[in-house]
Formats: C-alpha cells, sequence, structure tokens
C-alpha cells in the first residue's frame, strides 16, 4: 500500500517541475515529497545545485519579477546615501546563473540610484539559470520552509525611468515624505540634496538619469510577485546546503521514474529498481501527510506535545476549515485594527527571535554558578527560560501567520463603504507587516542596534543634519 501511494504521488514529479515557476501551482504534499528525493533517482549528483556567495555590479544583473514601487527604491537608495554605507552592500538574496535576482528587487534597483556604476552588491550565486532556479526555490519554499503565499507587489518596474524618477523626486521637494523609516520635510531633502550635490537641481539630475541603468527587461518565465520564492536571509546558508547536497528532486531523472521500472534504469534483473528507505517516508510520511506541523514558516515533523506543559506553544493543526454562515457580514472597515494586530504582532516576534537568540548564545558558566537565574521570587533555571522563549517565538509565529492569513482573504479587501484615508491607512499598515515579515528578526536587530542616550539624540536629528554633523565629526578629526 506504501509503495502504491509513493507511487501515485512520484509519479506526478515532471508535471509539478513543469508548473513550479508558479508558487500557487505547487501542491504542498507534492513539495514536500520532491525536496526529499534528490537522492532516491541512484544518481547523486543530477540535482545538485553549487551557491556560492560573490560581490557583482549592480548594473550585471536583472530582474525575475515586475512589480516595483518607485517610493520605496527612492527611499532605500536616500537612506543608502544617508547612511554612508559603502559598497559592496549585502542584497541578502540568491541569483541564478544568468544573473537574475530572485529577491531583493527594490534594494538592488536602489543601489543604482545610489551609486550608479560604482554600485555592487554581495549575492548567494548559483550555477543555474532562473527558468530553472526560480522552479527549485519555489518547491523549496512550499516543500521545506513551508510557505505558501508569495509577498504581494504593486506598481511597475517601468516606473523607474528618469522622468518619473525626476518627477518623484521633485515631489519630496514640495511635498517632503511620509514614511516610518525614513520621511523628511520639503526642506530637509533640499538640504540634503545641496550637501550630497551641490545643489537640488544637480541631486535630481544625477539621481534620475542613473535610473537609465536599471535592468527592466522581464524574462518570459517570471511570473507575478506573490507566486515568488521567499526565503530569508538568515535560511539561505542552509538552503543551499540542501540545494549543494542535490536532495530536491528537480533534474532528470526523476526518482519516480526510476522506482516505476523506467527501461532505461533497472537493476540488471528486468525488475524494477527496489525502494529506498527515502522512498518509503515520501510514502508513509508525505503521502498521508502524517506527523507533519507547519510553524514558524517551516515544516518539522513532531510528536503530540499538547500534554506537555514545558511545550505550551506547541498544539496539533488546527481545523483545516471554517463553518461560516452566509449571514455573517464582513465589513472591509474592520480591517484596520486587524492590520495593526497583525503588524504589532510581527514586531513582537522579530523581537522575541532576536532575544532567543541573543540568549541561547549564553554560556551558562559564565552567568550563572548555579543554573539559575534572578532572584526574589523571581528565579528561573536557564533551560526553562530558553524553553519559555521557545514557545513565545512559536505562539507570535503562530499568531502572525493566523492573522496574516485572514487580513488576506477576499472578504476583508477594501469595499464601498471605506473611505479612500481609511484605505490608504490600511494599505500603509500592510506595507510595513508585509516588510517586517520578510525577516522579522533582522528588522527587530536594525531596531535595536539604533543607539541610545546622546547618540540617540542624533539619530533622530533630520536628515540633512544628521550629514551634517557627521560632517563636523570628520572634520574634528582630521
Amino acid at each position: 500500500m506504501q509503495r502504491n501511494s509513493a507511487r501515485r504521488i512520484a509519479r506526478r514529479f515532471r508535471e509539478q517541475l513543469e508548473k513550479a515557476t508558479q508558487l500557487s501551482q505547487i501542491d504542498p504534499d507534492l513539495a514536500k515529497a520532491v525536496s526529499i528525493s534528490g537522492l532516491d533517482d541512484y544518481n547523486t549528483n543530477d540535482d545538485k545545485v553549487k551557491i556560492k556567495q560573490v560581490s557583482v555590479n549592480s548594473t550585471d544583473l536583472g530582474p525575475s519579477q515586475s512589480t516595483m514601487r518607485i517610493d520605496d527604491v527612492l527611499g532605500n537608495a536616500l537612506d543608502m546615501l544617508l547612511s554612508n554605507v559603502t559598497t559592496p552592500l549585502n542584497l541578502g538574496a540568491i541569483t541564478s546563473s544568468d544573473n537574475r535576482i530572485m529577491d531583493g528587487h527594490h534594494r538592488w534597483a536602489a543601489s543604482i540610484i545610489a551609486f550608479g556604476k560604482d554600485a555592487k552588491v554581495k549575492v548567494w550565486k548559483s550555477d543555474i539559470p532562473g527558468d530553472k532556479l526560480i522552479r527549485v526555490l519555489n518547491l523549496v519554499t512550499k516543500g521545506i520552509l513551508g510557505r505558501n503565499k508569495g509577498n504581494s507587489g504593486s506598481a511597475s518596474i517601468n516606473d523607474l525611468n528618469p522622468a518619473k524618477v525626476r518627477k518623484h523626486l521633485e515631489d519630496y521637494a514640495v511635498r517632503g515624505r511620509s514614511s516610518k523609516y525614513l520621511e523628511f520635510t520639503p526642506g530637509e531633502f533640499r538640504e540634503f540634496m545641496e550637501w550630497e550635490f551641490g545643489s537640488l537641481e544637480a541631486g535630481i539630475d544625477i539621481l534620475s538619469k542613473r535610473a537609465a541603468l536599471i535592468n527592466k527587461s522581464i524574462p518570459s518565465w517570471a511570473p507575478d510577485r506573490s507566486d515568488m520564492p521567499v526565503i530569508l536571509t538568515k535560511e539561505i546558508p542552509s538552503v543551499s546546503s540542501t540545494l549543494g547536497e542535490g536532495l530536491v528532486d528537480w533534474s532528470e531523472p526523476f526518482s519516480d521514474e526510476v522506482k516505476t521500472g523506467s527501461p532505461s534504469i533497472r537493476n540488471g534483473t528486468g525488475k524494477d529498481a527496489p525502494m529506498t528507505s527515502n522512498s518509503k517516508k515520501i510514502a508513509a510520511a508525505y503521502a498521508e501527510s502524517k506527523g507533519m506541523l507547519r510553524v514558524a514558516g517551516e515544516v518539522r515533523f513532531i510528536k503530540d506535545r499538547s500534554g506537555d506543559k514545558g511545550e505550551w506553544a506547541f498544539s496539533p493543526p488546527g481545523a483545516s476549515e471554517r463553518d461560516i454562515g452566509s449571514d455573517f457580514e464582513f465589513r472591509p472597515s474592520f480591517a484596520k485594527p486587524l492590520a495593526a494586530a497583525l503588524r504589532s504582532s510581527l514586531m513582537a516576534l522579530g523581537h522575541a527571535q532576536s532575544a532567543a537568540t541573543t540568549f541561547t548564545k549564553i554560556k551558562s558558566r559564565n552567568v550563572s554558578p548555579d543554573g539559575n537565574l534572578g532572584g526574589k521570587g523571581y528565579i528561573q533555571k536557564i533551560t526553562d527560560i530558553r524553553r519559555s522563549f521557545m514557545n513565545c517565538v512559536e505562539a507570535l509565529s503562530a499568531i502572525s501567520d493566523t492573522l496574516y492569513d485572514e487580513i488576506s482573504a477576499p472578504h476583508w479587501q477594501p469595499g464601498p463603504d471605506m473611505g479612500n484615508r481609511e484605505r490608504e491607512e490600511v494599505e500603509e499598515i500592510m506595507e510595513e507587516a508585509e516588510e517586517i515579515r520578510e525577516d522579522p528578526e533582522s528588522w527587530a536587530e536594525e531596531q535595536e542596534d539604533e543607539p541610545t542616550g546622546k547618540t540617540a539624540k542624533l539619530n533622530n536629528l533630520s536628515a540633512p543634519s544628521r550629514v551634517a554633523s557627521r560632517y563636523t565629526r570628520e572634520k574634528s578629526n582630521v
């Protein structure tokens, strides 16, 4: 029975790979099977993907998505200039052998606006072309990392032309920019441009012309951004290792065609090649979907821990569907508090992950003679604190995933009863939530790295004032 089950799934490997350019077209169970079958086809080298870190010219790279928000690109570019960063910048993304980037499009384009032909970025470059790489990474996204949805996208990469960039920059000089991550008044923008480029007009002219250096050619296989892989920067090393070992069965011969008795690959006896131990795992674990739970964006094999008080956040999977009566009226005007709760949950998740990572690296012997911390009624074992962090992260991850799935449902999309201002507020909250969701821990670390005390006052100065302060410090050190 198990062997037949494995074959029924495996025979669809080839068909699944063909559809894998779109994340939404991938069957989760098949993706899980494909993701561990690379060594089951009696060829240990055909599925290996070599990925290594390299530094490349930003202008040599090309996009793999058509959606780009011009305001986000310019905001990133101005922040790069303001922060006095140096190249190569860490893009935190995987690229194909033909230089197509799979993520980090806004940062990539921003580096070109900020530094022109001198822009360089660090990437994880693979040895397979984009049309194959996107399939492999989509299978990894859904089959290994357990993410069923890509990130949303809007606007067009074609907006990044000199004329529209110029118009946007001229608008900053009149209206300023309002954003949680970089905002400035018209006067601050003018002062900054004069400081950086000599004059407002010169700055606008230089930055707008650099937009022409951005490669805007979209390959025929490129999907919508929502159908693209979602792999966080911190996950790239482990993903690279998995692909380097050839565990994802993406290249011919496929393991299912080997196991079902392909005439060209038999064991010399005229009989079907025997199932390997991994093949049995596919049938038992994946075909029947037993012992699997999606948590924190990854797939884990776990036991039922619902009775373990030490691991209270790990509960069995919830219901597969909801019983919603047709008489219930969803009012999109209530989407704002849900979106705000999602954003706050993701912020909390990021800080919890950061705290857990930092605390886990602390060696008990360096901070405690008895394995405990605290006092006066708040004494805890260090091992218990680590477990509590794990539970907090798990609980916040589950809550964030639930809220994200809910707010993404069609019945919460803007309706006629929602005013333009309220709609814009919800969209702004969701944009911030999407940015944090890409890598909550990295977002939190950036927030935590902001200095405090006297230095914080300097950090809170306006953009041009910070540049002027930096210049003053540099002059004083001459």
